[in-house]
């Protein structure tokens, strides 16, 4: 999968070198293979898999002091996935959620 998305940052300038910010990401996410888990058939029978992406989400705090910066929050991401077999269709939704840190240097 891979997240396509608009981060949006708010920053709150307490001093010259501390920065606490809010952040939001809102987009979606590309399935890469969308025919992963392929297809086939065997004993008069076939079926056939295809990924689809879906919604990206990442909502998070963070803190930059003078050329650091930290943050840490919560990412979402969905996708959904069609099985044919034998010519009927199912369509199910999974979805990922995961906390994040990070650590980074501006420069």
């Amino acid at each position: 999968m891979i997240p396509v998305f608009l981060n949006l940052k708010g920053y709150y300038p307490v001093t010259e070198e501390l920065a606490p910010y809010i952040s939001i990401s809102l987009g979606s996410s590309i399935c890469a293979t969308s025919s992963y888990g392929g297809s086939g058939s065997g004993y008069g029978s076939s079926w056939k898999t295809k990924l689809k992406g879906g919604f990206y989400g990442e909502y998070g705090i963070g803190l930059n002091y003078r050329q650091f910066n930290f943050g840490l929050g919560l990412q979402h991401q969905s996708m959904k996935f069609s099985e044919t077999y034998d010519g009927r269709t199912d369509d199910e939704k999974a979805s990922v959620n995961s906390f994040f840190v990070k650590v980074g240097l501006k420069f």
